[in-house]
């Protein structure tokens, strides 16, 4: 049997309606969208933060720690003179042209100890002209 109708009964939903729940999902989807979507660094801002996390654990730590950055991007961080000090490793998108190690101090300067190989003799100067000692920190030296 077929169900009955009732007068103010009706079949399909209305436009009203229709737009009114693609709103909602509008909605739903702009606060949804930003968890989805993964920010990439460049490989300037990833060495930095490297820096940047080995100065804090140095300043955490009361020591000094080694930083080794490689052309490759693999980065190797340790507190010499201790079997058991702080060790961190990693690796990021290559944008040095020459090969570091940096020495950072139990009171937060960076050393560049010394530029370990050079990749690119088309680029001038060597790698550590572009790093502030002081702010650890790496200048743009675009001109």
């Amino acid at each position: 049997m077929f169900p009955r109708r009732f007068p103010g009964q009706r079949k399909a939903i209305t436009l009203l309606e229709l737009i009114a729940v693609m709103v909602v999902m509008g909605v739903i989807l702009a606060l949804a969208a930003p968890a989805f979507v993964v920010p990439s660094l460049s490989p300037a801002d990833q060495m930095q933060q490297v820096v940047t996390s080995v100065r804090r654990a140095s300043l955490r730590r009361g020591e000094s720690i080694t930083l080794e950055i490689s052309t490759s991007g693999n980065w190797n961080a340790q507190a010499p003179g201790r079997s058991g000090g702080a060790r961190m490793q990693g690796k990021i998108d290559s944008a040095l042209t020459a090969a570091m190690r940096l020495r950072i101090s139990p009171v937060g300067v960076c050393i560049v100890e010394s530029v370990l190989e050079r990749n690119d003799a088309r680029r001038p100067g060597p790698a550590h002209t572009r790093f502030d000692p002081l702010t650890c920190s790496f200048r743009d030296s675009s001109p």
